[in-house]
């Protein structure tokens, strides 16, 4: 439709303008080791996922969409050690590579997709203008996810000091429970900044229901639309 039109529209000046002006602030040193257009930013695999998610949303249920995003994720750190092709600039685009600084677009569309289920049923509750109960929702599932990634990251503490036997030699457990990690991302980066950003969304819904900080929202939602 008219809006996955215009999601595409703005995947491709992304992939296109964006790419450029992104490049040009790389230094020149990092142009040498990978090539004029040997990078991956976040924003190309968000453009990625703006032209591959909406056509996946019209056809898979959000349940569906949630176990895709999932087996992605997984599929892409399976990946990331073991696999050692030929061209490793097409793993490091793809699912990820440690040794550089890319975006991999497999995963983060994985967490994309994921997202989306519950992005629908805030949008469900929007419906009934209910705001008061979409800040709490996104207050309450923001923390929950902020909680999680605390307790994983003990997990990576114990991997990295060999606190427990069996995770001491495993570099692949404290890499996926590092809260840092992001090519690909780790479990503990998406729910620490993914709860965060839900939380500071439910501030921000909250601003706005009780006419705080009215100039400051104008602005924040003027960038937001033409983002």
């Amino acid at each position: 439709g008219l809006f996955q039109l215009k999601l595409a529209d703005r995947a491709l000046f992304l992939l296109s303008v964006g790419h450029v002006l992104m490049l040009l602030s790389v230094l020149r040193g990092h142009f040498d080791s990978h090539g004029p257009l040997g990078w991956v930013f976040i924003t190309d695999a968000i453009a990625f996922c703006l032209l591959l998610a909406p056509w996946l949303m019209t056809r898979l249920v959000p349940r569906e969409r949630v176990l895709l995003g999932v087996v992605l994720l997984s599929v892409s750190w399976l990946l990331v050690d073991d696999w050692q092709p030929r061209d490793l600039a097409i793993k490091a685009m793809l699912f990820g590579d440690m040794g550089r600084y890319w975006f991999p677009i497999v995963p983060w569309l994985g967490i994309y997709l994921a997202s989306t289920a519950f992005g629908e049923q805030l949008g469900a509750i929007l419906i009934e203008r209910d705001y008061a109960r979409v800040a709490a929702t996104m207050a309450r599932v923001g923390g929950a996810l902020v909680a999680a990634s605390i307790l994983l990251e003990a997990v990576h503490w114990a991997a990295a000091h060999g606190v427990l036997g069996i995770v001491r030699d495993s570099r692949g457990l404290a890499s996926m429970t590092s809260i840092w990690q992001k090519y690909p991302p780790a479990l503990p980066y998406i729910l620490l900044f993914g709860g965060l950003g839900l939380v500071l969304d439910a501030v921000l819904v909250q601003l706005w229901r009780y006419s705080i900080a009215t100039n400051t929202l104008r602005t924040f939602a003027a960038v937001g639309r033409s983002s």
